[in-house]
């Protein structure tokens, strides 16, 4: 038997977060039988948006919850994949470092997350709000699992090549330069 793919999905417990959307899919998706296993990670949510435990167990058949993940690297080095299926995001730490440790990604076509993912070459992307997309993405990837550790590669090469933070931080110091 093949061993499980393993989804993570690891964010704050929260509706503009995806994680709904994760949960509603990755039902599906291991519904169908599939050598699969998702994962979810995260501190509690608040206010009106927050995804409630009770929810999260509704669902334990399908989807594991780790708990708040305070070690988030940790977390993505036992993943396969990363899935970031967020409604609005700047740009999602955790998607970064999971493309500096080499995780294919699945995210949501918004601004922020779209910019780390070339289609089918480091990941893919998804609507945002639309869990039969991302249960779709899913089956893509355990369809073309043979792919992974060359999308792996590419995410990490993406990371190192336009995403490292002292990069980032002398744009910053460039663009604050005064005349």
């Amino acid at each position: 038997p093949k061993i499980p793919l393993v989804f993570l999905a690891c964010s704050r417990l929260d509706r503009i977060k995806g994680v709904v959307d994760f949960l509603e899919a990755a039902a599906v998706v291991k519904a169908e039988g599939h050598a699969v296993r998702f994962v979810l990670a995260g501190p509690e949510g608040s206010g009106n948006g927050a995804v409630q435990m009770d929810m999260i167990s509704r669902y334990s058949a399908s989807v594991d919850y780790a708990g708040d993940a305070r070690d988030v690297v940790a977390a993505i080095r036992d993943a396969h994949v990363f899935v970031c299926p967020s409604h609005l995001e700047g740009m999602p730490h955790a998607l970064l470092q999971a493309m500096a440790a080499g995780r294919p990604l699945i995210a949501t076509d918004i601004a922020g997350s779209r910019e780390t993912i070339d289609e089918m070459v480091n990941g893919t992307l998804v609507p945002p709000r639309n869990p039969e997309a991302l249960a779709d993405a899913f089956r893509r990837l355990l369809k073309h699992r043979a792919l992974l550790p060359a999308m792996a590669r590419a995410s990490r090469a993406k990371a190192a090549r336009g995403f490292a933070m002292t990069d980032a931080n002398a744009r910053i110091i460039e663009a604050l330069k005064l005349p």
